[in-house]
């Protein structure tokens, strides 16, 4: 079964003037996307859903905040994205404040391997 979503914008499509639906690959990105960019007990009646990642966006960068963050994406990932598994997390310094965290992962029932670069951040 083919996965689907919904972005955001709700940008219509040209030729069937319905909502545009990203599927399959970009489906689970975006949800990976949702998962990372939203605030742990930011959704009323899912307290566990989401990533603590913002927090770090101000403290000193080394090494040691890279490993929590890193850890903290794969625990949100692991916990609320069920089609994916192999989750590899790297966390680097990029200009400013900024923290780029580069993805990748095996989604289950594509059987393929993808990868997602986020920057998180003011930009």
């Amino acid at each position: 079964m083919p996965y689907s979503d919904i972005p955001f914008n709700l940008k219509k499509n040209s030729s069937t003037r319905d909502i545009e639906l990203r599927t399959e690959t970009q489906a689970v990105q975006n949800s990976v996307n949702n998962i990372i960019m939203t605030a742990r007990g930011e959704i009323f009646y899912r307290p566990y859903f989401g990533c603590s990642v913002k927090r770090f966006l101000f403290e000193k960068l080394n090494e040691f905040t890279f490993l929590v963050i890193r850890d903290e994406i794969r625990y949100a990932l692991y916990r609320n994205e069920p089609r994916i598994d192999n989750i590899q997390v790297e966390v680097e310094e990029g200009l400013g404040n900024q923290i780029i965290v580069t993805l990748e992962y095996r989604i289950k029932s594509l059987d393929i391997t993808t990868q997602q670069v986020l920057t998180l951040g003011v930009r």
